[in-house]
């Protein structure tokens, strides 16, 4: 008869070894996969924003054009679905002798997507692109 009884009391460890194992161990490593797709997407905004601010900041080239450039940033940013706070744009523009203009972006990105309930948690990406102003331009 004790067997019997210490088959029934095992009868329930496989349910709940079950449950603990996919709440413990899937449930956390598919909230990260679903964050992957968010932060290619929020890199791929911040290299294109960088891009775009150097081409608006060249162009008006002698003058400063950073205040242009960094509105146009933004506005990508925001046609990218990355909200104003969470990007961070910052254009310079050399010296005329040098001949260059750089543009400095940082992107937060959320450290998990919850689907339905929103980020938790976040980390800052930043890339920087520069390009140089044409040889034969006016510098003054």
């Amino acid at each position: 008869m004790s067997t019997e009884r210490e088959a029934a009391k095992e009868r329930g460890h496989a349910a709940i070894e079950l449950v603990a194992s996919v709440g413990l161990l899937l449930l956390p490593v598919v909230l990260l996969v679903a964050s992957i797709p968010t932060w290619s997407e929020r890199t791929h905004t911040a290299i294109a924003v960088a891009r775009e601010a150097t081409i608006v900041a060249a162009s008006g080239f002698p003058g400063d054009a950073t205040a242009e450039a960094e509105s146009a940033a933004r506005s990508l940013a925001a046609a990218h679905g990355v909200p104003e706070e969470d990007i961070r744009v910052e254009v310079h523009t050399s010296d005329a002798g040098s001949g260059h203009v750089s543009a400095e972006v940082t992107v937060r990105m959320p450290a998990l997507a919850i689907p339905a309930m929103g980020n938790v948690g976040s980390w800052s990406w930043s890339t920087t692109h520069t390009r140089r102003i044409g040889d034969y331009r006016s510098r003054g």
